[in-house]
């Protein structure tokens, strides 16, 4: 295929005779501080976009994955703009949510990762939901806290696998499979 300079997704997917295509650089809001204890910083490639993704930790990058894994799931946003929220002080702070996505049906949901152990302490709970009450309108539908008790090895494992396959899609090969399974004759359960 000969390179015109204005490449999608699609001509991508399947070539190897294209020229270096730089990821683009991440939207995020903010980016992780350099020096934190006991942090990860880190980023990885959103595939359908070719554009840097940055997280602040393993549940953030499993997170991130699982969400680009999700077929009902059009877009995704790593660190977005922070929400401004009145805390039970009075004092109006800042939160920065890890990823906004945004969902076929229309639905923008808000997610922040947390270790469990951090929970508690953090506050997190209740600065949640404080946002909720005051200014959620306008910035998602819905909030959902999530930590490595959802975010496990295993589906992210399985989301990282999803996420490669679409990578190496080849539409010929999945028709003539079509056509073979067609042959099958008898009771059968499909999980796809």
């Amino acid at each position: 295929m000969p390179y015109n300079g204005d490449l999608t997704s699609a001509d991508t997917a399947n070539s190897t005779s294209l020229p270096y295509v730089p990821t683009k650089r991440s939207d995020a809001s903010r980016r992780p501080p350099l020096r934190t204890k006991a942090s990860t910083r880190g980023s990885f490639v959103n595939d359908l976009t070719n554009q840097e993704v940055v997280v602040e930790s393993q549940i953030e990058r499993g997170l991130g994955t699982i969400l680009l894994a999700q077929r009902d799931v059009n877009r995704i946003e790593d660190q977005p703009t922070a929400v401004r929220y009145k805390g039970d002080d009075g004092v109006v702070r800042e939160h920065t949510f890890d990823f906004r996505a945004w969902y076929l049906s229309g639905k923008i949901v808000a997610f922040a990762a947390k270790a469990s152990g951090q929970v508690a302490r953090s506050g997190i709970r209740r600065t949640l939901s404080l946002i909720c009450e005051q200014s959620l309108k306008g910035f998602a539908h819905e909030v959902v806290l999530v930590t490595q008790n959802q975010i496990t090895d295993g589906r992210v494992w399985s989301a990282s696998q999803v996420v490669r396959s679409r990578k190496m899609r080849n539409d010929e090969h999945c028709e003539h499979l079509r056509g073979f399974a067609a042959q099958f004759r008898g009771r059968s359960a499909w999980l796809i």
